[in-house]
């Protein structure tokens, strides 16, 4: 599994963030992988040294196998991006009983 976090924005900015949502899962579109990739937003405010907002994705991800490429199509963004080490494993929830 994928995860791309969503960093900076408040929720006054709620347009930006599911316009920026979008444009992620547009990225994907048609890609074998899509099913495995989720988005986190985190509401609030990111700022550098000099008070200024710097939002940024951040991406972590359990599959080597496709990740050199979702980190070039993300870096098409007009957005920071912060990439996490591989994480080890993902173990997926059962199905709860019907």
């Amino acid at each position: 599994m994928s995860n791309i976090e969503i960093h900076g924005y408040s929720l006054k900015q709620e347009k930006i963030v599911a316009d920026l949502e979008r444009e992620i899962f547009a990225l994907f579109r048609g890609e074998p992988y899509i099913n495995e990739i989720v988005v986190t937003i985190f509401h609030g405010q990111v700022h550098n040294h000099r008070g200024h907002s710097q939002p940024f994705l951040r991406f972590l991800s359990s599959c080597e196998t496709h990740r050199k490429e979702m980190i070039q199509k993300l870096r098409t963004l007009s957005i920071d991006l912060e990439v996490m080490p591989v994480l080890e494993n993902f173990f997926e929830a059962p199905e709860p009983p019907a």
